[in-house]
Order: structure tokens, then C-alpha cells, then sequence
């Protein structure tokens, strides 16, 4: 919790992280994981070794996100090997946005939808 509140380039801890703050190792809950998210640390001011990781998890609303996840590889060290995916459909492919609606899109995607939701990686760092 030091390392995210020190890292967080949001300035803030929330009411749970500042809670685990307080506790001392043995009264922390197990298991538990570490977990670096990009949306509140700014990867690429890590140390090599702040950025180590044993597993990275991806989530992105579109392919544009695809661009953004090559970014953040170069920035991990190691071979990466998928482990677990989940996506809209059974391959990975464009699907448009369903929240702001266009008729032209429907009949031609809509029915190979499986989930309404983000593409999901699962990486092992070998």
C-alpha cells in the first residue's frame, strides 16, 4: 500500500486502501495480490524493478485499446504468454459501441455478440 500511495499519480488512497494501510503484515487479509493499475500509476516513471510482474491483466473497449496494450508490454520485461481471453465475440473483432446505437451496424454484428462488455487478456510473464 506505501508503494501505491507514494506512486499514485492521483494524489488519493480510497476509505479500503487507506484501511490496509493501517493494518500490520499479520492482520493483513491473505491471499492477496499486488496489483499495479495504470489508471493510478504512470508505468513508465517505475524502476526495472518496480515494473516487474508475474501476470498482466488487459481490458479494452475496442482494437484502439490493442495499440495502447503493445505500448505497455515494451515496458514489462519478459516473454508473455496469454493465458485466459474473453471477448465480445468468438474472435477478435471489431464490435462497435451498442450504448450509442446505429441502426446500419445492427443486423450485421449484433447477432454474433456473446457478451456485451470489454476484450479481457490474461498474460503470464515467463
Amino acid at each position: 500500500m506505501k508503494f501505491l500511495q507514494g506512486h499514485n499519480k492521483l494524489g488519493w488512497l480510497d476509505t479500503r486502501k487507506s484501511y490496509l494501510l493501517s493494518l500490520n503484515n499479520d492482520k493483513y487479509p491473505e491471499p492477496n495480490y499486488f496489483v499495479v493499475n495504470p489508471a493510478f500509476v504512470e508505468i513508465s516513471s517505475l524502476s526495472r524493478e518496480e515494473r516487474r510482474a508475474d501476470y498482466i491483466f488487459v481490458a479494452f473497449y475496442d482494437l484502439e485499446g490493442e495499440k495502447t496494450r503493445k505500448e505497455f508490454f515494451e515496458l514489462i520485461e519478459g516473454e508473455k504468454e496469454l493465458i485466459f481471453k474473453i471477448y465480445p465475440t468468438a474472435s477478435k473483432e471489431e464490435v462497435r459501441e451498442l450504448i450509442n446505437y446505429q441502426p446500419h451496424f445492427l443486423p450485421a454484428t449484433l447477432f454474433k455478440i456473446k457478451y456485451i462488455g470489454p476484450y479481457v487478456e490474461v498474460y503470464k510473464v515467463i
